[in-house]
């Protein structure tokens, strides 16, 4: 796509009027960080799509220079690393593609400390599960709970009492 292009698909959205490409979506394309900073503390939508579902991270992917300062800002303010244009092509595919190697080391770093974040918060989780386990194995034996009996539980805070507990013992040893 050259700069500056319009771009049309067949899609039915795209029909009417069509969508256009933005003034934040030319800074994205062109790196001008201090441009697209502006536009996105005045509240430029970080995610919005313009021709053919294309987000300010994929014109900062498909830029004729390695913007891999753009790409960081554009992270840093929430930008969707997931989202993929009409073709099903991703930022992190496109500066693949297009051989801008900072920016797909940009988007990489990003996609593999998303995905150590997810498996720590599904860890911690699950020792909070487990911890909780053997704080009920260790009561007195009591009376099974009736089903009535168990929702007045859950619904009276006590479940979520020991929950929030027991993520405060485990957030404390994974602190030290």
């Amino acid at each position: 796509m050259a700069y500056g292009q319009t771009v049309k698909s067949s899609g039915p959205e795209e029909q009417q009027a069509g969508p256009v490409m933005t003034a934040a979506m030319a800074a994205a394309y062109r790196g001008d960080s201090a441009s697209l900073r502006s536009f996105l503390e005045k509240g430029e939508n970080v995610n919005a799509a313009g021709p053919g579902g294309t987000t300010l991270l994929m014109f900062a992917a498909m830029s004729p220079s390695d913007n891999a300062e753009t790409v960081s800002l554009l992270l840093k303010y929430g930008a969707r690393y997931d989202k993929t244009d009409v073709n099903g092509t991703s930022a992190l595919e496109i500066a693949k593609n297009r051989g801008k190697i900072e920016s797909a080391a940009v988007l990489e770093s990003f996609y593999r400390a998303d995905f150590v974040n997810t498996m720590l918060l599904i860890a911690y989780l699950l020792v909070v599960l487990i911890t909780i386990r053997f704080e009920k194995d260790g009561e007195d034996e009591k009376e099974p709970l009736s089903d009535t009996n168990r929702m007045k539980e859950y619904y009276t805070g006590e479940t979520f009492e020991k929950i929030s507990g027991g993520l405060k013992n485990v957030k404390e040893k994974f602190q030290h």
